[in-house]
């Protein structure tokens, strides 16, 4: 019986570390071209001088041109009775745009004080083009071990080679202490 009981609080221990954490857009009005689907930070809560994993699955959004000129384009082949050229619909089943260089801004600021901000590469986090659809951005990073246990808000802008702004968003975040225990 207690064999079982330990195997499950490991279980429910390792699903709570790896939960998908809540995303905030920085203008809820605002159509991005690229949403993010899901945020996952790995170890949850984050361990002071240890590797973090920030995982950031993200998509771009439908490019409404193309969509539109691929329904035209069926219209047209239905209204003559032609059978639909596959190669002229192609254009609409585009996702989105590929982004082919830019930025990423991360503010990070700790009980709303802001304490860290970095600019970066966006193909550094990600392998360039990032091809229109699904993508996921990587990054991971060990901190101090003098950083302070708390709560922080990481807030991140994406902008494309242009300076045009991409998406724009916040979650938050917990990191804790180090073990005090070795590890060997």
């Amino acid at each position: 019986m207690d064999r079982q009981l330990m195997l499950f609080a490991c279980f429910l221990l390792l699903v709570s570390s790896t939960q998908a954490i809540g995303v905030k857009y920085c203008d809820k009005k605002k159509n991005y071209a690229v949403t993010i689907q899901q945020v996952k930070i790995i170890p949850d809560p984050v361990v002071t001088g240890k590797p973090a994993t920030f995982n950031i699955s993200a998509v771009t959004d439908v490019e409404p041109l193309l969509v539109y000129a691929s329904s035209v384009a069926r219209f047209w082949f239905n209204l003559h009775n032609q059978p639909a050229d596959p190669a002229c619909l192609v254009a609409g089943l585009d996702h989105g745009q590929a982004v082919y260089g830019g930025k990423v801004v991360i503010n990070v600021a700790y009980f709303g004080v802001p304490v860290h901000q970095e600019t970066r590469d966006v193909c550094e986090e990600v392998s360039c083009p990032i091809a229109a659809g699904d993508f996921v951005l990587s990054h991971t990073q060990t901190l101090p071990s003098f950083t302070p246990p708390g709560s922080y808000t990481l807030k991140m802008t994406m902008e494309d080679k242009n300076n045009e702004e991409l998406t724009c968003f916040s979650f938050n975040f917990k990191i804790g202490f180090h073990s005090l225990v070795s590890d060997s």
